[in-house]
Formats: structure tokens, C-alpha cells, sequence
């Protein structure tokens, strides 16, 4: 820090020294001992909202922002004061007058002259953006565990449902496993601070990507009839129905419910996992690490429905991920994953 050298030279202050002043990112305030401001830097006005701090009291600055919020910033000042030989450091909460609430790094010591007290120097650095990305760090490491302790145990009930012999029917078991996978999602937006921008949910200035999707996705289902036309064509046994498509499964409930389950599947591994590895592994390749990432978790969840769903649903999901690292948003990402995840079950691709 810059205290030590203002430190040193505050009793011979000079223009020199008071043009490093102005043009530190740090706040600073210099207090004489009879609580009058005698300096202070464009940058201590900026992180306070006080505006000409100079020749203003100390009762002056308590009164124009007299926030309870605000009472350990104040303390700071006043332990300088109190306490000749202590130099004080403290990250704190500072509540503007306008009420922007900030994080500052605060350092305040006592100036003495030949034992004699002097005044205060009261240095401030504003850390907002830094503590909300260290928060969110913490939340992403978060709902990583929350993400591996819900896939572990996917991936143990489904075993244990195969030893069982699928009691319960391949759809009736995803739609119970999707419903027990919307616990974490719901835990992770109320039990941390990331907000719905930080999750893929921001539908904010999203509404172009819309349009692009609706038009990729009829690309792909004009593709996807094309290559069905052409192997029933030159390889009819190849699909079980020579329908184009087979509408007996197009079923209201089936459906609603696979939207349910597109949006939940989106938001936990474009929103959850790759947001959160994004923001935990610190690299230049981090969005393509966390597109891999994700795509092979989301494969992961699909593993009781064979090797080959698995490596379709991985592809699939490596494709929407570069698509989601351009839009930041789930929602568009959602009309071509449910209508081409439909039409894939729908015209035979499966084999079903």
C-alpha cells in the first residue's frame, strides 16, 4: 500500500505529493487533530459520495451520511484517534449516501510529530467488484458439490432400479428423476447469492436469439427429414416405421412434462455446471472446458438409457453450449432442444 510513503513525508508536504494523491485509485483523508478534513484526493469523494470533503468536519461527513450501515467505517477514523500507536485495517461494509452499499478496504493510523498527535490518515480502497466475484466463487464451488452429490445419486438409484428389473417403465422413471433433480436446482437459487443473469436465466436483451434459434432449429428439422426421406429411400429396414414421422407419440402430458424437463436439464448444465466451472477454473480455455464438461455430466444423467443415448446427448449438449457461450440464456436454447429431442424420438432415430 501507498501508506507508508504518504506516511513518511505527511509533515512536509509538498505539490509532488499531493499529485500522487489525486491520482490514486485509493481513497485518502487526512484529518488534523482538531477533526478537520485538511486533505483529501477526487478518489475519497467518488468511494464516499461526499462531494468537496475538504475543510469539512469529521461531525460533518457522520452527519451527511449518518447510515447506521456506516458506523464501522466512522469507528475506523475515530480508532485512529484513540489508538496513537496502533495502525488499523479493516474490510468493511460503506452504505453511500444514495444508498449504493459498497465493500471497502479500510486503513487508518494516527500522524505524530515529536510525540505529539497530529492528526489521522484515513486510506480506502472500494472492493465491491472483487468481493461479489469471490462470492460468487464461493457459491460456484457451492453448486458443484451440490451438482456432484445430485448425480451421485442419480446414478445410484438408476442402479438400482436396473437390478430390479425397471420396475418402473424407462418414462414414468425419468419423469420421477427429473422432478428429484429440481431439489438442487431450487436449492442453489435460494441458498446463494448468484442471480438469475448468473445462472442463464436473464431473458434481458435475449430476444434476437430467439429468432436465430427458431430459425436453426427449422434447419435442422428440414435436415432431419431429408436424411429420413433418403434411408427409407435406399434403406427402408433401417427404421421400424416407414412413417415419417410417428404422431401416436405425440401425447399432451408427455409432452408438457419434456418441457419441463428441457428447461431443467438446461438450467442445471448450462446455468449450474458450466456457469459455476467458469467462474471456478481460472483459464483461457475455461468456457470450451466447461462446454466438455457439462456435456459429459449431462451424458452422465442419461446413462441408464444406453452407451448411444449417452453419445448423442453428449454431442447434442456440446452443440447448444458453444450456442449458449454466444447468448448467456437458457431460454432460446430450450425451442431447439425440445423440438429436435421430439422429432428424434418421434421419427425412429432412437430406434424406439
Amino acid at each position: 500500500m501507498f501508506c507508508g510513503i504518504i506516511f513518511a513525508e505527511v509533515k512536509t508536504m509538498v505539490l509532488s505529493q499531493n499529485t500522487i494523491i489525486e491520482n490514486l485509485d485509493d481513497g485518502v483523508l487526512i484529518i488534523d487533530s482538531s477533526g478537520n478534513v485538511i486533505n483529501a484526493n477526487i478518489s475519497a469523494e467518488k468511494i464516499l459520495g461526499i462531494n468537496s470533503l475538504i475543510n469539512k468536519k469529521y461531525a460533518d461527513l457522520v452527519r451527511e451520511n449518518n447510515s447506521s450501515g456506516n458506523d464501522d467505517f466512522f469507528d475506523c477514523i475515530l480508532r485512529a484517534y484513540s489508538n496513537k500507536n496502533e495502525v488499523y485495517r479493516k474490510k468493511l461494509n460503506y452504505i453511500k449516501p444514495d444508498g449504493t452499499k459498497t465493500t471497502l478496504w479500510v486503513t487508518s493510523n494516527s500522524v505524530m510529530e515529536g510525540g505529539t498527535f497530529q492528526g489521522m490518515l484515513i486510506s480506502f480502497l472500494d472492493v465491491t467488484k472483487e468481493e461479489i466475484a469471490e462470492t460468487k466463487r464461493h457459491d460456484s464451488t457451492v453448486t458443484f458439490i451440490i451438482v456432484l452429490v445430485s448425480l451421485s445419486l442419480w446414478l445410484f438409484v438408476a442402479r438400482i432400479w436396473e437390478n430390479m428389473g425397471r420396475p418402473i417403465p424407462v418414462g414414468n422413471f425419468n419423469k420421477f428423476m427429473v422432478l428429484v433433480f429440481l431439489i438442487p436446482a431450487f436449492m442453489i437459487l435460494k441458498f446463494t447469492s448468484l442471480s438469475a443473469k448468473d445462472v442463464g436465466l436473464s431473458i434481458k436483451g435475449k430476444k434476437k436469439y430467439f429468432v436465430i434459434d427458431i430459425v436453426a432449429t427449422i434447419i435442422c428439422v428440414t435436415l432431419m427429414i431429408i436424411i429420413k426421406k433418403l434411408v427409407l429411400k435406399y434403406n427402408p429396414g433401417f427404421f421400424k416405421s416407414s412413417e415419417l414421422i410417428n404422431w401416436n407419440g405425440f401425447n399432451t402430458f408427455n409432452n408438457t412434462f419434456y418441457a419441463i424437463s428441457v428447461i431443467a436439464q438446461e438450467f442445471m448444465s448450462r446455468g449450474v455446471i458450466h456457469e459455476s466451472f467458469k467462474r471456478v477454473i481460472v483459464s483461457k480455455h475455461n468456457d470450451a472446458l466447461a462446454i466438455i464438461v457439462s456435456s459429459l455430466v449431462f451424458a452422465a444423467m442419461h446413462a441408464h438409457l444406453g452407451l448411444g443415448y449417452m453419445i448423442g446427448a453428449s454431442l447434442l449438449l456440446s452443440i447448444f453450449g458453444v450456442i449458449y457461450s454466444v447468448q448467456r440464456s437458457i431460454w432460446p436454447l430450450c425451442i431447439p432442444h425440445y423440438v429436435l429431442g421430439k422429432l428424434i424420438i418421434m421419427m425412429g432415430f432412437t430406434g424406439a
